[in-house]
């Protein structure tokens, strides 16, 4: 069914209460808090925090002290007031960047999906957008075990396809502040810094729908989630990687116009993989790498933009990725015996790269 939506009212907040009310949830009953953090108010803690963000230089003090502030809100507030943390923080940075995000997204909020592709709902001015209630807490386990490099990596593999095993067998999520010591306060920063580029990621994507034209060109369609059935807007495959690729070349961009342009663009070049590795692992750990109706594969979306940015300006900036597809490779020799099968080369997949760079715009 084509989607029919009124004139965009800007950003409704209430419109997830509202959804919630209708199926008659409360906010507790599908958002877990967030693992202790309690320790991240601690005056030394955020002085250290503030030291580290200060010592990047890139905006002015005043904005700086601002970001964490929102830091500190969001890590002891629950997983909506983190995500809209992150969102209010990707609108600015894109904006001192020069790049202004489409409107159409009224409100984010987190729901049991039982997938971690994000799902957008159809509200009557615009588009509620839904994202799993474990993909903050994977992505950031990922990050925390990724920066843990006192631990042999075969142990950290281990850890993560265990977790991975957990999450399919009951629902658990795992604690991403296992391998995030407190005492280590810098090292804590960086850990959230990181998690937060991956994060940014997944929301880019999302706006890249807007921005592409992808949402008068969706279908409505019912999803089964594990709080009921939901309406959802779907898209075909070739809009899933063109949004990939947005949500990419926007982080880049991003990064470029930072005074730590450097950091920022290693960061931006491994964000997506954070979240599309785990992905690769689940499908993986759920019988192999299928493309879904809605979906294309993780391995193939995985291939798209690494064959992107090793043929680009920005293959020298990898460094974060590399490292993360070594454990992501550990961690599937431990679930199937052997690492991940992203094909060396594909022609199939060549035609989609190449004509995502066209609909973005990219040369």
């Amino acid at each position: 069914m084509a989607i029919q939506l009124g004139p965009w009212q800007g950003p409704m907040p209430e419109e997830y209460s509202n959804f919630l009310t209708e199926r008659g949830l409360r906010e507790e009953d599908v958002e877990p808090v967030l693992k202790d953090r309690s320790v991240l108010s601690k005056p030394d803690v955020v002085a250290s925090i503030a030291q580290l963000f200060l010592s990047l230089k890139n905006v002015k003090k005043q904005t700086e002290i601002d970001q964490v502030q929102s830091f500190v809100e969001g890590v002891n507030g629950n997983t909506n007031t983190l995500i809209r943390t992150l969102d209010k923080n990707l609108i600015k940075m894109a904006g001192d960047a020069g790049v202004i995000f489409p409107n159409g997204i009224l409100t984010v909020g987190v729901y049991p999906l039982n997938s971690f592709n994000a799902r957008a709902v159809p509200r009557k001015n615009g588009v509620l957008l839904l994202l799993d209630s474990g993909l903050f807490e994977f992505i950031a386990y990922y990050v925390a075990l990724l920066m843990t490099e006192d631990v042999p990596i075969s142990t950290r593999g281990k850890l993560y396809s265990d977790a991975i095993a957990a999450y399919q067998e009951s629902g658990e999520l795992p604690d991403p502040t296992q391998y995030d010591p407190p005492s280590r306060t810098k090292r804590q920063a960086l850990i959230s810094h990181i998690t937060n580029w991956a994060e940014w990621f997944v929301l880019c994507h999302e706006y890249a729908h807007h921005a592409l034209g992808h949402l008068s060109e969706g279908n409505q369609q019912a999803y089964a989630s594990s709080e009921g059935q939901i309406d959802a807007i779907t898209y075909d495959h070739q809009r899933e990687h063109d949004a990939d690729l947005w949500a990419l070349a926007m982080l880049l961009k991003i990064a470029n116009g930072r005074e730590d342009r450097d950091s920022a663009t290693m960061l931006a070049c491994a964000a997506p993989f954070f979240f599309l590795s785990t992905c690769a692992l689940l499908e993986l750990a759920d019988g192999g790498n299928r493309d879904s109706a809605s979906h294309p594969s993780s391995i193939d979306r995985i291939w798209v933009l690494e064959h992107f940015l090793r043929t680009s300006s920005f293959k020298d900036d990898c460094q974060l990725w590399w490292k993360l597809d070594e454990l992501m490779n550990n961690a599937s020799q431990h679930i199937s015996g052997a690492d991940l099968p992203i094909p060396v080369y594909s022609a199939e997949l060549q035609e989609v790269l190449n004509a995502s760079a066209a609909n973005v715009g990219i040369k």
